[in-house]
């Protein structure tokens, strides 16, 4: 099991060296405020560090994944359909626009 403190953690210096170490700043973010709102949540439980620790990682592994011995943002891309309709209206000088009502 983890032990670690579990009152929020202010700066990525203060997080475990496991996740300092290993992912990348930005990760490190996310991981961070996953971690303290987790804990906010949470507070009282006598899972409280355990989950805000399984939360943080799970917040992390939604936006990068790990490649071999790195962690790499996951590039989503946009369905090409829907990219080609935005394209076509766009040449056929559509625009969108917000309807309203009197």
């Amino acid at each position: 099991m983890l032990r670690w403190k579990t009152h929020a953690v202010r700066t990525n210096i203060d997080l475990p060296a496991s996740v300092r170490d290993h992912v990348p700043p930005h990760a490190q973010n996310i991981y961070r405020a996953s971690f303290n709102h987790a804990s906010a949540a949470h507070a009282g439980d006598v899972r409280q560090e355990e989950i805000a620790h399984r939360t943080a990682w799970a917040a992390v592994k939604r936006s990068y994944v790990k490649d071999r011995d790195r962690w790499a943002p996951i590039e989503y891309e946009w369905p090409s359909t829907l990219i080609q309709w935005i394209e076509a209206d766009r040449l056929a000088g559509k625009r969108f626009r917000i309807a309203t009502t009197s």
